[in-house]
């Protein structure tokens, strides 16, 4: 048994979004209920009118290609707990400008962010222990990779992740650097 709240399917648990559908997004934004922690593959899959998404606590996975395609996708914030971004989730999002990755993610996959053109800044989580190949490939106005940690050797070590082609991009995040020597000082 499906549950169907427009704009979204759900399962008969209510944990998983299975399927946006585009024609039912009001005014671009989508709220995914609180419970959800998963989102499927290819949920959001071209929708095309879709320019903002809240995601809940307890969010643990977006799935392959689930958010592909959205082009005039503008704002997404991922929450806390978020552990897995898998191959593909976010290609395309060619309005995506800057995106800041919840500490507790542990793997990216592969071109997960591919083909976001307007994509200038993206800021990584420490303990990250997985990038997979592409995971930037197309985007052409990267600029900086913030990395969210004080440790020079955590630095290398996420540095080392990366395609050799993003590696001079990688910067650690100053004010997170501040904060943390103000809360030890």
């Amino acid at each position: 048994i499906q549950i169907r709240q427009f704009p979204m399917r759900l399962s008969s648990d209510g944990k998983t979004l299975e399927k946006v559908f585009d024609e039912y997004i009001d005014k671009g934004a989508v709220v995914i209920p609180e419970g959800v922690t998963l989102i499927r593959d290819i949920s959001f899959y071209n929708c095309k009118e879709l320019t903002q998404v809240t995601l809940p606590k307890g969010l643990t996975s977006i799935g392959y290609s689930a958010f592909s395609g959205c082009t005039k996708l503008t704002q997404i914030t991922l929450p806390e707990g978020l552990t897995s971004i898998v191959d593909l989730a976010f290609r395309g999002c060619t309005k995506l400008t800057q995106i800041t990755l919840p500490e507790g993610l542990a793997s990216i996959g592969k071109s997960a962010f591919r083909d976001c053109t307007n994509l200038t800044q993206i800021t990584f989580p420490k303990g990250l222990t997985s990038i997979g190949e592409g995971v930037f490939a197309g985007c052409s106005n990267l600029k900086e990779i913030i990395i969210n940690t004080v440790s020079d050797d955590e630095l290398a070590r996420i540095k080392a992740l990366l395609p050799s082609e993003h590696r001079d991009k990688v910067i650690k995040n100053p004010v997170y650097s501040e904060v943390l020597e103000f809360q030890n000082g």
